[in-house]
């Protein structure tokens, strides 16, 4: 079955019996294209299928907005939901959640207002005074096109959240950083203790070490210096010269002994072994006398070499003394020398215990990573300015965003447009009242012959006349305002209240309040209606199906 909602001004929808799916086709098929849930409240999709076939629950919308042509399918067993732009199928590839918040995008409305200010039925229809606080700051957001400030808003508290969480975390981080690096300033200070320990005790050892080696290569230097001058003084041609002595005191002795064999062989002698002659005892003594003469003569440089024997062996003595001085030294510089050797390998090996590769690994080790965490901080630090930057500006926006700021702002440049509005409309009706809907949205009455009286004071039809003056009031101010704009209004027994006077000023006060909007209204009150519209559309059941009179 088709229905224009384009083909006449007003049109009232009446069946011969209730049930016969006049609010089903007029309301809860476009709701059920619109949002994909039943229209009644607590009911399920599955009762907008037809009991008889249980199957092929289809519904095509076609509409006009944002410059654009839109062809909604939707429908249920088999399930589908498309969204045409313009003959051209929107990519369906993400969620049908997302495919749902683009479609309300692009009517400007969720099913909420829709359902207030479209398609009003008693099942879901709230009257604006009957809404609860925050259904009124929804509703009004909606009509005054502050959804998006709402978002702002949401969006400004979630990126704060994020930021307090981002802050917390950074905090969390630096705290664990400020930890760690205490830590490793912790085992840095042991190891330099621990280095400064060893290297004071080593120092100690090492500077006792060295004095005892610079003394001992004194005393080596003074021992090779007396070396030295030992060896220098030894006279070494003694020995020779000793030599020389005894070898002419040998040739003088022998000569000496010569002369005495021939004294002595001559004073025995008694002739002549040549001539055979007797050997006078003058001659004998004249022999005698020529021989000592002979000897004497020798005496002299024998004692000379005597006592130059003596000097000589004085000087190879002193000799002998000065070459046992000599080992003596020698002995002490080469004991020295050991001792010395020694104290060298204790200096090296004191030396390299000073320089503990290992234990210097490791305090660079530890240097590195103290750099390292204090340039992580650093690099926190950053961002906690950035962050607090972050959140200053957020809080800023935020109080612009709140109920009271840019939004108060707004309410109050509508309010009191809106509030003639109701009250002129009103008038129309016949109600002489006055309405007052404050910034925090509180609905008051005010009538000269109603003091003290509150809403809950009025009857039912006059209820009904404010809940209908509030809706076309919101209606105009969205119309002008915001992207919530509807050329059709679809009143679902909602006149049901109204005696037929108030019916009568109703139709009448819409005649000259809407121009360009399509009326529809179902009611069983054929014969009272229809004299006010345009057209009539009637249905009936046949074999469980809904048909058109």
């Amino acid at each position: 079955m088709e229905l224009d909602y384009q083909a006449n001004l007003t049109t009232l929808i009446a069946s011969e019996n209730n049930g016969s799916g006049k609010s089903t086709l007029s309301i809860w098929a476009l709701f059920f294209a619109l949002f994909g849930k039943a229209y009644k409240k607590g009911a399920k999709i599955a009762s907008l299928v037809n009991s008889k076939s249980n199957k092929d629950c289809v519904v095509e919308l076609e509409f006009e907005t944002l410059g654009s042509k839109w062809l909604v399918r939707r429908g249920y067993k088999p399930a589908i939901f498309e969204i045409f732009k313009d003959d051209k199928l929107i990519d369906n590839e993400s969620a049908n959640k997302d495919m749902q918040a683009f479609l309300q995008s692009i009517i400007g409305m969720d099913d909420a207002a829709f359902s207030n200010i479209v398609a009003l039925g008693v099942d879901r229809f709230v009257p604006f005074v009957e809404m609860k606080p925050d259904q009124r700051r929804e509703f009004v957001e909606q009509m005054l096109d502050m959804v998006i400030i709402s978002h702002m808003n949401a969006k400004t508290k979630e990126k704060q959240k994020a930021i307090k969480a981002q802050l917390s975390q950074v905090d969390y981080d630096n705290s664990m950083l400020d930890s760690k690096l205490k830590g490793r300033e912790r085992t840095l200070g042991i190891l330099i203790d621990r280095r400064d320990k060893r290297l004071s005790e080593t120092g100690s050892e090492l500077h006792s070490q060295e004095i005892e080696a610079d003394k001992l290569r004194g005393m080596i230097s003074g021992a090779v210096l007396k070396i030295a001058n030992w060896e220098s003084s030894i006279d070494n041609e003694a020995a020779t010269k000793l030599s020389n002595i005894n070898v002419m005191s040998m040739r003088f002795k022998n000569k000496i002994d010569e002369l005495n064999r021939t004294a002595s062989s001559i004073t025995e002698l008694t002739d002549c072994p040549q001539c055979k002659q007797c050997v006078t005892l003058d001659h004998k003594k004249s022999i005698s006398e020529i021989t000592q003469e002979n000897i004497d003569k020798l005496v002299d440089p024998m004692q000379r070499l005597y006592e130059e024997k003596e000097k000589i062996t004085a000087i190879i003595n002193k000799n002998d003394g000065i070459r046992e001085n000599i080992r003596k030294a020698n002995e002490l510089k080469h004991s020295l020398e050991i001792k010395l050797s020694g104290i060298d390998s204790a200096i090296s090996s004191i030396k390299a215990r000073m320089v503990d590769s290992n234990e210097d690994a490791l305090i660079k080790v530890e240097n590195e990573e103290i750099v390292s965490i204090q340039e992580a901080i650093a690099e926190k630090d950053k961002q906690i300015i950035e962050l607090n930057k972050a959140e200053s500006k957020h809080n800023q926006l935020l109080q612009i965003l709140k109920d009271d700021g840019i939004k108060a702002n707004i309410v109050s440049q509508y309010l009191p447009y809106l509030n003639q509005n109701i009250n002129h409309m009103l008038d129309q009706l016949n109600l002489y009242i006055q309405i007052n809907i404050d910034s925090e949205f509180n609905v008051s009455i005010f009538a000269p012959d109603r003091k003290g009286q509150t809403l809950e004071n009025l009857s039912t039809g006059q209820i009904r006349r404010v809940d209908l003056t509030c809706m076309l009031a919101w209606r105009n101010i969205a119309k002008n305002k915001s992207s919530v704009d509807c050329n059709v209004l679809i009143l679902d027994e909602i006149l049901e209240n109204l005696s037929s006077s108030g019916v009568d000023e109703f139709m009448e006060m819409w005649q000259t309040i809407e121009k360009d909007t399509n009326l529809f209204v179902v009611s069983q009150r054929e014969l009272e209606f229809e004299q006010y519209f345009d057209n009539k559309i009637k249905y009936k059941l046949v074999n469980d199906m809904t048909v058109e009179v």
